[in-house]
This record gives C-alpha cells, sequence and structure tokens, in this order.
C-alpha cells in the first residue's frame, strides 16, 4: 500500500484528489521524459551522498537489519531454506553487517543508474493502482473565535483561525 498526503483548504479536498489521479493517470499514460528522469537521479544521488554522513540514516538501516535478522531466523525455524553464502546460517553480527553494506554509495547507485523512463512508468503503473483505492480526509476541528491584540490599534477585534484540511490517500 502507497500512502499520498496532502495538505489544501478543506472545501477542495476532491478537486484536488481529482487532480492527484488524473495527473497518476497521465504519468502512467506518457511517463516521464530523460530530462526529470536524469534530474531526479541526481537529485537521489545527493541526497545518498548527505545521508551516509547522518547517523540517523545510519541507525535506521542497522535496526532495520536487526528486524530483518528475527524474521530471516524465524523463517529458517519454521522450515524456510537457504543460508549463508559459504553454506552456512551468518551470525546476527554479520547478517546486521552485510544488511548495513547493501546501502553503501555503491549499492545504492546500482539502483538508481538504471532507472529511466519506461523503467519509472511501468513502476508507477504497477505501484499505483487507483482501482479499489482509499481516501481519507481529516478535517480541522473548527477555532474558538480568538482575540487580536498583538497589533497595534487591533483591540476589540476577533480573528478565527484557519487551517487546512489533511487528505491522505491510499493506493
Amino acid at each position: 500500500m502507497i500512502n499520498v498526503g496532502y495538505g489544501c483548504d478543506p472545501e477542495r479536498t476532491n478537486e484536488v484528489e481529482s487532480m492527484l489521479k488524473a495527473e497518476l493517470e497521465k504519468f502512467k499514460a506518457e511517463g516521464a521524459s530523460v530530462e526529470e528522469v536524469e534530474a531526479v537521479k541526481s537529485i537521489l544521488t545527493e541526497r545518498h551522498q548527505l545521508a551516509l554522513d547522518n547517523n540517523s540514516y545510519w541507525i535506521f538501516y542497522i535496526l532495520d537489519a536487526y528486524k530483518a535478522y528475527k524474521a530471516d531466523r524465524a523463517f529458517h525455524e519454521g522450515g524456510g531454506e537457504g543460508v549463508g553464502r559459504d553454506g552456512r546460517l551468518p551470525s546476527r553480527a554479520e547478517f546486521v553487517d552485510n544488511e548495513a553494506a547493501s546501502h553503501s554509495t555503491d549499492r545504492v547507485a546500482i539502483h538508481i543508474e538504471p532507472l529511466d523512463p519506461e523503467v519509472v512508468r511501468s513502476t508507477v503503473t504497477e505501484v499505483f493502482p487507483l482501482e479499489g483505492s482509499l481516501s481519507l480526509t481529516l478535517l480541522p476541528e473548527v477555532a474558538p473565535e480568538v482575540m487580536v491584540a498583538e497589533e497595534p490599534g487591533a483591540e476589540g477585534r476577533t480573528g478565527v483561525s484557519q487551517q487546512g484540511a489533511e487528505v491522505i490517500s491510499s493506493l
């Protein structure tokens, strides 16, 4: 399931949701240009390079690797097949090290570099089926009137806090 979230004026939620779905359908039919894909690849590569210097990036993947290790062990204990490269199940430390290493610059570049307009279009077509999608709209509570006294001469005026709606579409 893919979630797409956005904020907008509560009275425009249906309009914005229709526009989102129309853009997805258009993208499925036409895809992206080579220039758009190259720009995205450049951004992804740059962001990944920056992330490598951030401890929270590595903590996420290390914690994820620990969870994957537990799932892998449960799979093997349940009769699942498969072993490490050397014919044995890796220790937790080896497993986590291998999983974290799989997120190195070279490894991620392998996933980014092959992207082309057709790969992106077919992935969007596969990942965003609009049939059976669900849309939830979270409307803000009506805020009470508040006194506006911060501005000179505003004594006695009132205002109402206005917030937008949060829309989450699960595609």
